[in-house]
C-alpha cells in the first residue's frame, strides 16, 4: 500500500501544512504546523489503516521526514 504524505512547507506569513499537493491549514509557527500535521498522519493511519508519514521542507527543495505511521 502507497504511502500517504503530508508536508509542512514554509509559506508567505508562516507555514503551511500540505495534503494531496493543497494546501489545507497556515500556522504562525513551525511548531504548530508539525503537531497539527503529526496528530494529522496518526489519526489516517488509525481510523483507515493506510501508512502515512510527514515531512518537514527546511526550504524550497530540502525535506526531512519527520513520523512515519504504518
Amino acid at each position: 500500500m502507497e504511502r500517504h504524505v503530508l508536508s509542512v512547507r514554509p509559506g508567505r506569513s508562516g507555514w503551511v501544512l500540505v495534503d494531496g499537493g493543497q494546501p489545507v491549514e497556515w500556522f504562525r509557527t513551525r511548531q504548530g504546523a508539525i503537531a497539527f500535521g503529526e496528530v494529522k498522519a496518526y489519526k489516517l493511519f488509525q481510523f483507515t489503516g493506510i501508512p502515512s508519514a510527514l515531512t518537514v521542507f527546511v526550504d524550497d527543495t530540502i525535506s526531512m521526514t519527520e513520523v512515519q505511521y504504518g
